[in-house]
């Protein structure tokens, strides 16, 4: 019988809150070195390490003067901007709890997080003031609460146990240190080789409120001093001209804008110097060999390889991934992550033998203490030993490496987020879900697909849609279905597994 494989190495993770972690003590000397910059306009709107430590502080005393105590919710709702760090440090140095919102929501769907999580305060910004009064409205919430941030005035005016919109509560110091700790230990001098040679600088192109984002950008960069460049938005071009501008050194994207990059016409005629980049890090969803190789091969043989990780908000965005001083194998998303431990499990919550797909369970320190204030999901994801159910299908090698299933076309691995980022593309898809159905001895995508409200589209219409669009082992061979919702985690997370049992019993979702 397989047995849990245990992670290669111990860290120890300190036990001190996030900000003495990332600055040490408040007086310590940081320097005036870049920390942070606008990439549209970095002259005007930037930050040094000093005025982050700072201007958080400033924040800190502000939202307690005003009323925040300890354990209070501080909801930001806003779309990337510069000042994302100060506000996630300073909720946690006034000792409240920083809870990110999806700037794109509507006003209900703002208005339930917010009657789930009962927050003390909202920071918003201008464009979505409009969002935040209306959801306030709804529950009761006073709109003296609701304060407005730009570049200037939160400067002058002037944790968390919460992660992102999905009211998931985490232990406050092992936000930040657990990736960052795992990188020094395999190199104690990484932050002074880092400053020393002033050449490692990042490019933020992910939302920062999602957990992913709020790891790498507010909490491991500063950590281990990389200077990083906030795009407010993401579009290939301008991505493209901010990596050759401002000479970046690592990149930490998702599989759609890895795929996008391989494909863009531009890029290959070498209209953009992208050399300086040395380090590519892919999350999120599962990316494959076919892809990885493409994007590899924008660069000099032997120059880029893709280090691609499975992780998810529950266990702190950190769960397998692969030791930095190895070469990464395409399509595999490494190994248990320090103090952790994984199994693989069948439908009846047994293990499954060596090379068999399971879903992975997963323990260790970092896993979340539960979904805020809701009991019954926290008992269905976490069993009584501690151990997270994922809803991820996975298989393990023979060396060890784990790889998150992917569909098998006629031999050719169709990757299912590839697919869903196109579905959702489509006018009428409020959501959608890809998985493989076998028919023939052979397996072909199938799509899951919640319609909007008032839309009129057939099976038919969304089908052509994505034949239109992909190569022929990619189209939807598995057919169409109509679905009220698509199963998912708190965490917003596609339970496949959910779905696979659904499939295999002929039954709904």
């Amino acid at each position: 019988m397989a047995m849990p494989q245990k992670s290669r190495w111990s860290v120890s993770v300190p036990e001190v809150d996030i900000p003495t972690y990332l600055f040490g003590s408040p007086t310590a000397p940081l320097g005036d070195a870049l920390a942070f910059a606008d990439a549209e306009d970095p002259e005007a709107l930037r930050m040094t390490w000093t005025e982050l430590r700072l201007w958080s502080q400033r924040l800190a005393a502000g939202l307690q003067a005003a009323g925040l105590r300890e354990g209070d919710r501080v909801v930001i709702l806003s779309g990337n901007d510069v000042l994302f760090p100060v506000i996630s440090i300073g909720v946690i140095m006034a000792s409240g709890i920083y809870q990110s919102a999806n700037p794109h929501c509507n006003a209900r769907e703002l208005a339930y997080q917010l009657s789930l999580t009962t927050p003390r305060f909202m920071l918003v910004s201008e464009v979505t003031l409009a969002c935040a009064l209306d959801a306030a409205t709804m529950v009761g919430m006073g709109w003296e609460r609701v304060f407005v941030f730009n570049d200037a005035p939160l400067i002058k005016d002037g944790g968390g146990d919460d992660n992102s919109k999905t009211g998931v509560k985490h232990w406050k110091h092992l936000l930040a240190p657990k990736e960052t700790d795992f990188v020094m230990s395999l190199d104690p001098n990484l932050r002074t080789k880092e400053l020393a040679a002033n050449n490692s600088r990042w490019l933020c192109t992910i939302p920062l409120y999602h957990g992913l984002a709020l790891c790498y950008f507010c909490t491991i960069s500063i950590a281990r001093r990389v200077p990083s460049y906030i795009m407010r938005h993401y579009e290939i071009d301008r991505m493209l001209e901010n990596i050759q501008k401002f000479r970046i050194t690592e990149l930490h994207l998702v599989p759609p804008i890895i795929v996008a990059m391989t494909k863009h016409s531009v890029l290959k005629s070498g209209k953009y110097d992208i050399s300086s980049v040395t380090k590519t890090f892919s999350c999120a969803a599962p990316l494959g060999p076919e892809p990885t190789f493409q994007y590899e091969s924008l660069w000099p043989k032997g120059h880029m390889n893709v280090k691609q990780g499975l992780a998810s908000t529950e266990s702190c965005c950190n769960t397998i991934g692969w030791d930095p001083t190895l070469t990464a194998v395409a399509g595999s998303v490494g190994e248990p992550m320090p103090n952790c431990e994984i199994k693989l499990m069948d439908d009846e919550e047994n293990e499954v033998a060596p090379g068999q797909s399971g879903e992975i369970w997963f323990r260790g320190p970092n896993i979340m203490k539960g979904y805020w204030q809701n009991n019954k999901a926290t008992g269905e994801a976490i069993t009584p030993d501690g151990w997270l159910r994922t809803g991820d299908v996975a298989r393990q090698d023979e060396n060890g490496w784990y790889y998150v299933e992917m569909i098998k076309v006629k031999g050719v691995q169709v990757w299912p987020a590839e697919l869903e980022a196109l579905l959702l593309d489509h006018p009428a898809v409020n959501d959608a879900a890809v998985l493989g159905v076998r028919k023939d001895d052979d397996e072909y995508p199938r799509a899951y697909v919640v319609v909007a409200p008032g839309a009129s589209v057939s099976v038919d219409d969304i089908a052509q849609f994505v034949h239109n669009k992909v190569s022929t082992i990619k189209r939807l061979t598995g057919g169409v279905v109509f679905t009220d919702n698509i199963p998912k985690a708190p965490s917003g997370k596609i339970l496949r597994r959910v779905i696979r049992d659904a499939i295999a019993k002929n039954s709904k979702l």
